[in-house]
């Protein structure tokens, strides 16, 4: 369904919807009960209280700090292979690039935001997990669709799947103006990880922070290669790793309770890039240098409680330098420089007209640049518009929200053809239900149609790149429940979710060979259905306390374009049908012991699901170990950990080995 309405007069409507609301709250005409009133006694109350992940009506995985350190975990990318419904790429080693799909959508379907803003790369499309720092974060939520939240921009809303990155906030006691934070990694294969968090209250209204780290690592690590019956001793190179990442932000209060959030980041890398293992070829040159840098700053004011507005702005720059060697090449070296640039603004109004009934529009505008040194590759230039409209009827036991999402897309190039502008609207569906107020459990429903446009690099890499690239149109059908029972003796939480899905992607975006090169076609339907469950529960008794977590994810996802095709319903290569963790956490005055095990099934790397093309199945276990011990002025923190400790010899990417046993610690000062 297309629809096209220009970015200037949404823009009036936008101003108009919001100078209408103003002057109705200048005027005094906010809701008020002319009803005379009548003071009664207490009346005392009692139900179950749901955490906010069992309410959510598109259900999410939620993260603290806290899970992530406790379960050791290598980085971000381990993290998030523990969530139900994920598929990480993990090209292996350190240094390797980390992407992350969700229900096998693909990357692109999956946006990545970082403080509320989406973070961009519309030259590939997906985001390289592996420059976020785990100590960096407070905690993540992953949505399968949209947030809940109704203030939010309109390329979140528009997403597939969301994944949500907050940075720590820095919190003071009532004694000290200050808070400072060091802590230091260092782990098998060289890894040497510090990094320093500063925060000062400014006043009563401001805050200021800065955050620091640097890693580095050798990346060198053994692994087996096997060769039908024989099996040798192997070492993995070009797999090192530098990076630095900071960030400085200003957190303002205004007297009139509006707040301003400001924040300044910066990250460097050059790092090897490990090549495919095949046979006993491990001798990649490939080098990759990257800055990346980001400015953002966001407003947010309610003005009653029926209006609040929130607007964002933001400038991404994206420096990314290429090279490998070899006689192949003029010169026996190939360079590639690419620069890009985006500049994003964002503003998003929501009207509660009274305690049921809410509503939200959402305006971005995107204008993103890539230059390149290649002369075959156009310097194209894109702008974007995105508007949300949303509105939701939230009730005791019922919530129900309902989106519609325009897209507009118009490019130039400097060089070569150009793609058609591109306009469609994106609807999509909710709804949350308790059918009894007496029962914790939770119904939830969804339908959602998304909408991925080609990137950069599909369009115009040299000979890859194919302008007549339609976009992907997906459709999401959803459903689940949600069981959580308050604390009960000596139970004080357990939580238990099961979600299905079923998702159909239309024009899919694959390179497929023609008559001398290999080009980006739209060639085909590609159908995925699944199962994700998840289960958590703590105990306490005394002064010991165990938590238990697991999730679980069955699926199935295959081409069904050609029913003459051999390859048709055949599953997608890298796509498990089984996967899932547990994991548990002894809490004692003394020490705080995890164990988990990370399972990942039969999965083929090939289109065609023949022996030849199988991927065994592999466990991954951790244990870690620490203690935090008080003083009067400060509290330390100390963690061991003993990662993939049965040495299991893997690949999440064909050719592409993980390392096996290794160790990490690390020790954090807090004052």
């Amino acid at each position: 369904m297309s629809h096209t309405v220009s970015f200037h007069t949404r823009g009036w409507m936008l101003a108009l919807w919001l100078m209408a609301g103003l002057h109705q709250v200048k005027a005094g005409n906010i809701c008020s009960d002319s009803l005379r009133s009548r003071q009664i006694g207490e009346v005392g109350v009692e139900a179950p209280v749901l955490p906010h992940h069992a309410l959510s009506s598109t259900g999410e995985q939620s993260l603290s700090f806290k899970d992530m350190e406790t379960h050791g975990t290598r980085d971000l990318a381990d993290v998030l292979r523990r969530l139900a419904g994920t598929q990480v790429k993990d090209y292996g080693g350190i240094g390797g690039l980390k992407t992350i799909s969700v229900r096998n959508m693909g990357a692109a379907h999956t946006a990545v935001c970082y403080d509320g803003l989406p973070v961009s790369n519309c030259q590939a499309g997906q985001v390289d997990i592996g420059r976020f720092a785990i100590d960096d974060l407070e905690g993540l939520t992953l949505y399968n669709g949209q947030a809940d939240r109704l203030l939010q921009p309109a390329r979140l809303t528009a997403a597939g799947a969301v994944l949500s990155l907050q940075a720590a906030r820095p919190t003071f006691n009532d004694t000290r103006n200050y808070r400072l934070s060091a802590q230091c990694r260092a782990g098998s294969f060289g890894e040497v990880n510090p990094s320093l968090r500063y925060a000062q209250r400014i006043g009563s209204q401001a805050v200021a922070y800065g955050y620091a780290n640097f890693m580095r690592a050798d990346g060198i690590y053994p692994f087996e290669l096997r060769n039908i019956l024989q099996v040798t001793q192997e070492r993995r190179h070009n797999s090192d790793i530098r990076q630095g990442h900071a960030e400085i932000g200003w957190l303002q209060t205004f007297r009139d309770s509006s707040r301003l959030d400001t924040k300044i980041y910066g990250f460097l890398s050059e790092r090897g890039l490990p090549g495919a293992v095949i046979l006993y070829v491990d001798d990649a040159q490939e080098r990759l240098r990257n800055k990346n840098a980001f400015a953002q700053t966001t407003w947010h004011k309610t003005f009653s409680p029926r209006w609040e507005l929130q607007s964002a702005a933001k400038y991404t720059y994206g420096w990314e330098l290429y090279r490998d060697f070899g006689p192949s090449y003029q010169n026996g070296r190939l360079t590639e420089k690419t620069t890009q640039q985006e500049g994003y603004i964002t503003v998003a109004a929501a009207f509660h007209a009274n305690r049921y009934w809410h509503l939200s529009l959402a305006e971005d505008g995107a204008l993103n640049t890539l230059e390149s040194n290649s002369l075959d590759v156009a310097q194209p230039t894109r702008f974007t518009n995105q508007a949300a409209l949303t509105g939701r009827f939230e009730a005791r036991r019922l919530t129900v929200t309902g989106t519609l999402v325009h897209t507009y897309v118009t490019e130039h190039a400097v060089n070569g053809k150009l793609p058609d502008d591109l306009s469609h609207l994106s609807p999509s569906l909710s709804l949350s239900f308790r059918p009894s107020a007496h029962l914790p459990v939770r119904f939830r429903a969804m339908y959602r149609n998304t909408y991925r446009v080609p990137t950069f690099n599909e369009l115009y890499y040299r000979r890859l790149g194919f302008t007549a690239l339609k976009p992907e149109n997906a459709n999401q059908l959803g459903g689940g429940i949600t069981a959580y029972m308050p604390p009960h003796g000596i139970v004080r939480q357990l939580s238990l979710t099961a979600d299905g899905y079923y998702n159909r992607i239309r024009d899919k975006i694959v390179a497929i060979p023609t008559a001398y090169v290999w080009r980006m076609q739209n060639f085909g339907r590609v159908r995925m259905y699944g199962i994700d469950a998840t289960a958590q529960t703590s105990l306490q008794y005394r002064n010991i306390g165990l938590d238990l977590s697991a999730s679980y994810t069955w699926q199935k996802a295959f081409d069904a374009t050609d029913p003459q095709s051999q390859n048709y319903r055949d599953q997608l290569p890298y796509t498990p049908a089984h996967s899932g963790n547990v994991g548990t956490t002894l809490r004692t005055p003394w020490v705080d012991i995890n164990y988990s095990v990370l399972a990942v099934g039969r999965r083929y790397f090939h289109q065609l699901n023949l022996p030849q093309y199988r991927m065994d199945r592999y466990e991954d276990h951790s244990l870690t170990v620490g203690r935090t011990v008080a003083f009067p002025h400060c509290r330390l923190t100390l963690t061991a950990s003993l990662l993939n400790l049965t040495n299991a010899q893997y690949s999440v990417v064909k050719n592409y080995p993980m390392p096996g046993r290794s160790y990490r610690f690390t020790a954090r000062m807090e004052l």
